[in-house]
């Protein structure tokens, strides 16, 4: 991470007076909905926090520092949101946050695949491993890949222990003693407890600036001290590294051509090892439920791929990829597709494209951004009839592939918007609509890329292979290009995909 902020400086400071621009550091977080801020604002989120500490001491040496929060309540780090890298964190991260801990669960490989996609990012981002808890399987896939050359940190989980250790207990203080603690310490903890217990530390957990009834305050969200105490944690860490960086530099201010040149064959040969090594035993997991002798696991973990994804927060839907719309762009400006409610009650009879839509009934209404986090999807209800999609799209190949036209392996997968807690709405149906239905001898949802049917699927948490009668393999058409179709029969169901992945 030392050389990802030495490169940078070295970047603004080789350029030419005429040219001078801020270089930018991206740092990406991806996680689940504590990391994402649930329960607090966005802007109190530890992403945010730490963008807000780090602006200022960067600017002066050059650096565009950006905090991108994309972490995504209840989802797990793999297969779709590993699939879907670039699409949901954009091409150019710099830092790139795993904290998925509490979704992944034991299943390392999703985390190992998160790491492996990352790699093949055009930005080549340091990965930062947080909260992982110091689990022996995860640590030994950190290991494995650190080993084939992925530039690969992870948070020591004693210093999380040490902080909480540190925050002065409130319980045994009269109100004017609490009153006198530093905002950020005060009734912070209570009883030997963090944001819970007495006296009052539990109902000081949430800021109440605004919008007090609002979603996803609970037991297992931390509270906006604890994303400041997280958010300037990483500020300190990244003003240390950038010391070091500046202190590299100093070291060979005669030689900064040089050195910039040494630090870029420096990373493509460390990632160039990574691709060309043996992947490791516990990659074999990801697909271990059934043998799919013509699934190559190195295509899936080391071979570009295509993610044409619904998700929020995306940088495919925030750059106008997803929709080909260079107007409707921005954070909080991307086209937003059709609400679920007006997307039924209206059939797609004029057009056989795929609707983007969302559930309103996730959307919070408050004055201040609360959340960023949305299961977006297409809707192909039963009184469209068929509806596809052509991918990749030309922004997509313009964005993802824009010096050498996309070679896919034939690969692919589609991933189905979940339900919260699983518990779906009357008609949403999912990968059991492919088979027979209870009361029928043929399944009531039908499937096919480039007119050739799909006869089954096969499960990938969450996520569906296609499959034909030959296999797991589609040839793309005579443009290079996959047209992925789908319809179902039964009265008022519908099919919410979030994803179309291709490798």
């Amino acid at each position: 991470m030392v050389h990802k902020f030495a490169l940078k400086l070295l970047q603004n400071a080789l350029q030419s007076d005429g040219d001078k621009a801020k270089s930018p550091f991206v740092w990406a977080t991806g996680g689940h909905s504590a990391t994402a801020g649930h329960g607090n604002f966005y802007d109190e989120s530890y992403t945010a926090v730490l963008e807000d500490k780090v602006v200022p001491i960067l600017e002066p040496l050059g650096i565009a520092f950006q905090g991108r929060n994309y972490a995504m309540g209840g989802t797990p780090s793999g297969p779709e949101i590993a699939s879907c890298i670039e699409s949901v964190f954009g091409s150019d991260p710099d830092v790139l946050v795993w904290d998925t801990g509490m979704t992944d669960g034991n299943r390392v490989d999703l985390m190992g695949l998160y790491l492996a996609r990352a790699a093949l990012l055009p930005s080549r981002p340091v990965t930062l491993v947080l909260h992982h808890g110091a689990q022996p399987q995860r640590l030994q896939v950190l290991k494995d890949w650190q080993a084939f050359g992925l530039p690969i940190l992870q948070q020591d989980e004693r210093v999380s222990r040490d902080m909480n250790s540190a925050i002065p207990e409130t319980l045994g203080l009269n109100q004017a003693q609490i009153d006198a603690m530093p905002p950020f310490v005060r009734q912070f903890k209570c009883e030997g407890k963090i944001e819970s217990g007495d006296p009052g530390c539990a109902d000081a957990k949430w800021n109440s600036k605004a919008c007090t009834g609002r979603k996803f305050r609970t037991s297992w969200h931390p509270g906006w001290k604890w994303h400041a105490m997280a958010g300037n944690l990483y500020a300190l860490f990244v003003t240390d590294i950038v010391q070091d960086a500046l202190t590299l530099l100093q070291s060979r201010v005669a030689e900064w051509p040089d050195l910039r040149e040494e630090l870029l064959a420096r990373e493509a040969a460390l990632n160039e090892a990574f691709r060309k090594a043996p992947l490791p035993a516990w990659t074999r997991k990801l697909l271990d439920e059934e043998p799919q002798s013509d699934i190559d696991l190195d295509v899936i973990f080391r071979q570009p791929s295509l993610c044409h994804t619904a998700r929020l927060p995306a940088e495919i839907r925030h750059l106008g990829i997803l929709t080909d719309t260079t107007t409707q762009v921005g954070f909080s400006h991307y086209d937003k597709g059709l609400s679920q409610t007006d997307a039924i009650a209206l059939p797609n009879k004029a057009d056989t494209t795929m609707r983007l839509a969302y559930d309103p009934d996730d959307r919070q209404d408050c004055n201040e951004t609360i959340q960023m986090d949305y299961k977006d999807f297409f809707l192909v209800h039963e009184k469209d009839g068929w509806q596809e999609l052509t991918l990749p799209n030309d922004r997509e190949v313009e964005a993802y592939f824009p010096t050498t036209p996309p070679k896919f392996h034939g690969y692919v997968a589609i991933c189905f918007a979940f339900c919260d807690w699983d518990h779906c709405k009357p008609h949403d149906s999912h990968a059991e609509a492919m088979s027979a239905s209870s009361n029928s001898t043929s399944s009531v949802g039908e499937m096919q890329v480039n007119g050739v049917a799909v006869t089954n699927l096969t499960t990938w948490e969450g996520c569906e292979f296609l499959r034909n009668l030959q296999g797991h393999r589609w040839l793309p058409d005579n443009n290079g290009k996959f047209t992925i179709r789908a319809r179902i029969t039964e009265t008022d169901a519908y099919f919410r995909f979030s994803s179309f992945i291709i490798w």
